[in-house]
Protein backbone atom coordinates (compact mmCIF):
# COMPACT_ATOMS: atom_id res chain seq x y z
CA UNK A 1 0.00 0.00 0.00
CA UNK A 2 1.59 3.62 -0.82
CA UNK A 3 0.99 6.61 1.47
CA UNK A 4 -1.95 7.68 -0.37
CA UNK A 5 -3.93 4.93 0.30
CA UNK A 6 -3.01 4.81 3.78
CA UNK A 7 -3.96 8.51 4.23
CA UNK A 8 -7.27 7.41 2.71
CA UNK A 9 -7.79 4.38 5.01
CA UNK A 10 -7.54 6.54 7.91
CA UNK A 11 -9.79 9.04 7.19
CA UNK A 12 -12.26 6.34 6.13
CA UNK A 13 -12.22 4.95 9.62
CA UNK A 14 -12.06 8.49 11.44
CA UNK A 15 -15.17 9.35 9.22
CA UNK A 16 -16.65 6.14 10.34
CA UNK A 17 -15.94 6.40 13.88
CA UNK A 18 -16.82 10.06 14.19
CA UNK A 19 -20.33 8.95 12.58
CA UNK A 20 -20.62 6.38 14.79
CA UNK A 21 -20.18 9.12 17.69
CA UNK A 22 -22.65 11.08 16.17
CA UNK A 23 -25.39 8.78 15.96
CA UNK A 24 -24.57 7.85 19.75
CA UNK A 25 -25.02 11.74 20.36
CA UNK A 26 -27.96 12.09 18.75
CA UNK A 27 -30.03 9.06 20.12
CA UNK A 28 -28.98 10.57 23.24
CA UNK A 29 -30.09 13.97 22.91
CA UNK A 30 -33.33 12.22 21.58
CA UNK A 31 -34.27 10.61 24.40
CA UNK A 32 -33.41 13.71 26.92
CA UNK A 33 -35.71 15.20 24.93
CA UNK A 34 -38.35 12.90 25.18
CA UNK A 35 -38.34 11.62 28.54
Amino acid sequence: MNQMQLIQRKEELIGKTNLDFLDQVYKYIFLKHCF
